[in-house]
């Protein structure tokens, strides 16, 4: 119990109160018994009643003044608890200590459209926050989302095509790490949490920083046996950031171009070719024409 309490001011203010008008009222009775009983008595026998009735009256006083604080107390408790009950479950909720539900609290007072107000407020949150993650699960882009902690918020449908786990297998969990290579990695989104850009060059044949979206990477490269086949992986990965610029999160899209990156590579081995047999030819007809040369001076 604090006196920032609710209840603890009003029993306190209460009882000074009552506790107030109790000494008002023994000054005002004592004064009533110096002015018209006092000349009607002995001295000694006036000085034994005022004693006794200034005794009474503090004693009633202060009693009174006890009665009325538990009296307030009481009456007080049975007011505050659903709003001490609704204070403390937005408190939870805010700490996440709590699912975010709607409250149960009932009151037929001012508290029960504040706590109707409050539901309502987080449905409305519910529901920007399922349209939100229903962007990203209805996606054909492969894309998850991790937390500041590495652990997965969002493994939608399309990255479960891609590499065959599945997102109930895998919420909660930093198997990002796992789900890639044969062995534990760092996923491109866990590098832009951890800020550790120094592993970049290593990873990836290309590796850059976005042209559209600040502080996001872009980077691209095989990756051997993902989910039965070798493939040739974009990355896109960008940090999120709060209202207070305080890292909370990362997105990463990931694009299957095997086909696109095979086809560059066969174009490229058709080119290479091309060129050595233009060379191999052009060598043939400069060696002709050199004996065509040498014959016409014989």
């Amino acid at each position: 119990m604090t006196f920032s309490s609710i209840k603890t001011k009003m029993t306190l203010s209460v009882f000074l109160l009552v506790l107030f008008l109790a000494v008002v009222t023994a000054s005002f009775a004592l004064l009533y018994l110096e002015n018209n009983i006092r000349g009607n008595i002995s001295s000694q026998q006036f000085a034994v009643l005022f004693y006794t009735s200034g005794k009474y009256f503090l004693f009633g006083g202060i009693a009174a003044a006890l009665f009325s604080a538990l009296l307030a107390w009481a009456v007080m408790a049975h007011l505050t608890a659903p709003l001490l009950a609704l204070t403390q479950y937005i408190k939870n909720v805010a700490e996440r200590k709590v699912i975010q539900k709607p409250t149960p609290i009932i009151s037929g007072d001012e508290v029960g459209p504040l706590a109707l107000a409050f539901n309502n407020l987080l449905e409305d949150l519910a529901q920007q926050k399922t349209f939100s993650e229903n962007l990203v699960k209805c996606s054909a882009i492969p894309t998850f989302v991790i937390d500041s902690n590495h652990k997965l918020l969002v493994w939608n449908q399309a990255c479960e095509e891609l590499t065959g786990i599945r997102s109930t297998d895998i919420l909660g969990t930093d198997g990002q790490m796992d789900a890639f290579y044969d062995k534990r990695l760092q996923t491109l989104a866990d590098i832009a949490i951890d800020e550790n850009f120094e592993e970049l060059a290593s990873r990836y044949s290309i590796i850059s920083e976005s042209l559209l979206i600040p502080n996001g990477w872009h980077a691209e490269g095989w990756i051997k046996n993902l989910n039965g086949r070798d493939r040739y992986i974009l990355i896109e990965t960008t940090p999120i950031y709060n209202n207070k610029r305080e890292l909370v999160a990362a997105i990463e899209c990931l694009q299957d171009i095997t086909e696109k990156a095979q086809m560059t590579e066969a174009l490229k081995e058709s080119e290479e070719k091309f060129k050595r047999i233009a060379e191999q030819v052009g060598t043939i007809l400069d060696t002709t024409e050199c004996k065509r040369d040498g014959n016409e001076q014989k």
